[in-house]
């Protein structure tokens, strides 16, 4: 199925929905008589042709009403923006929506305002790059346990240089890179994106001084005090948020017991003055 080349200022989710129905064919078995019979298109076989990386990622497909021995799908795209733009990395170029590219990485989509072509820093690998974006086109679907150590680490370095959602990198990060993107972090990069990231992580099962221990030790000690600063920061907070919580129950609870008192006065003071005009 061929797909639009373009969008023109698509804000829905829901941009193009094109409907297969299943066909019929005739055939005379005795010359004299026809017969009908349907022809069954199964929905893992249904593809969607198109130029578009995000498009091939991200469209869906539903099946629609059944009826009269048809059966009907509908294809989701959730695409978005004005134009196509052409994301190189090496020998590959990725055709994506303007606006698919603003969805997952600030920078891409700042430059892709005024530019049609973008080339990726050639100090990422190409192989690396197409995973990185199949993964963040395709988060529900793709699976991030069967990638090494090194791709994990080095997709976390481009979508952290990209600026893609701080979520979707932290599901890339675990024991066995945390320690290794702490010491890249701090050791003259400068990369604010993860000195912000990584100490307000909680890597399940973590051991600073087993997992550490390649890590130089004037960062380690200025990570873990950022670290602990954190977590410090943390406790106050939800402290803070557990009595601000309590003092708003306690006025609504005076707040409700006073309300009521009004009213229980308020119901008998004709009652006793009638009596004493009596």
């Amino acid at each position: 199925m061929p797909s639009r080349p373009h969008l023109k200022n698509q804000s829905s989710t829901f941009y193009n929905i094109a409907r297969l129905t299943t066909m019929s064919f005739y055939y005379n078995a005795n010359m004299n008589e026809s017969k009908k019979l349907p022809i069954l298109i199964n929905k893992n076989d249904i593809q969607v042709t198109t130029d578009c990386f995000c498009t091939q990622l991200t469209y869906r497909i539903k099946p629609g009403d059944v009826s009269n021995n048809s059966c009907q799908y509908e294809i989701h795209c959730k695409c978005t923006g004005s134009k196509v733009v052409n994301v190189t990395c090496g020998p590959d170029t990725y055709k994506c929506h303007d606006g698919c590219l603003q969805k997952i990485s600030k920078k891409l989509g700042k430059i892709a305002e005024h530019n049609d072509e973008i080339t990726i820093e050639s100090r990422f690998d190409p192989v690396i790059v197409k995973k990185a974006f199949t993964y963040i086109f395709n988060l529900d679907k793709f699976q991030i346990d069967q990638l090494s150590i090194k791709e994990k680490y080095e997709m976390v370095l481009f979508g952290a240089h990209y600026d893609f959602p701080v979520y979707c990198i932290q599901n890339l990060i675990d024991r066995s890179v945390y320690a290794d993107l702490v010491q890249y972090a701090w050791t003259g990069y400068g990369d604010n994106y993860l000195m912000n990231m990584l100490p307000k992580m909680r890597i399940p099962n973590i051991d600073f001084l087993e997992d550490f221990k390649k890590v130089d030790e004037k960062i380690m000690l200025k990570f873990v005090r950022k670290y602990l600063e954190h977590k410090i920061n943390e406790k106050k907070f939800n402290r803070n948020m557990t009595i601000g919580f309590i003092a708003f129950v306690c006025v609504l609870l005076f707040s409700f017991i006073a309300w009521c008192c009004y009213n229980s006065r308020k119901n008998s003071y004709p009652h006793h003055a009638y009596y004493a005009n009596y």
